[in-house]
């Protein structure tokens, strides 16, 4: 009597089944990638001009907002950044010097609270951002009082 062994995978059964992990190893990073572009809606302009107000109000002597624009009193200077017509912030010190700090923005508002000021923006996408910034001095000054 001849015995037979069904225990077990061919060579054939072996390379198909390698082939596909080795398929899905090689497409599984690129599908990562694309997940994850998709759920980072932070886009960078926005977040280098949050850094920079910040950073900039901080060391200011005094803030103020006034018609879409945030003035940043400096020692010599005033630093401001406008929403203008065509959707964009923009960056002047002392009225000179066009910067774009960002695009296709539908709405600018900055309210104060307290010693701070409270700022949110609005893209065309719809999607908002919010940051608080303060002068340092300015705090400084109501926390003695």
């Amino acid at each position: 009597m001849l015995l037979r062994n069904d225990s077990g995978f061919t060579l054939i059964e072996h390379l198909i089944g390698l082939s596909l992990i080795a398929l899905v190893a090689l497409l599984l990073p690129n599908f990562l990638i694309s997940i994850q572009a998709k759920t980072i809606s932070v886009q960078p302009d926005i977040v280098v001009f949050l850094n920079h107000v910040s950073k900039e109000a901080k060391e200011a002597d005094a803030l103020m907002w006034r018609d879409d624009t945030i003035f940043i009193y400096q020692k010599d200077s005033v630093i401001t950044y406008e929403l203008r017509n065509n959707k964009r912030i923009q960056r002047y010190r002392d009225g000179k010097g066009v910067v774009i700090m960002a695009e296709d923005v539908n709405e600018f508002i900055c309210l104060p609270k307290e010693i701070a000021y409270f700022c949110q923006i609005e893209l065309e996408s719809g999607k908002r951002y919010e940051r608080s910034f303060w002068s340092v001095k300015e705090w400084a000054t109501h926390a003695l009082e």
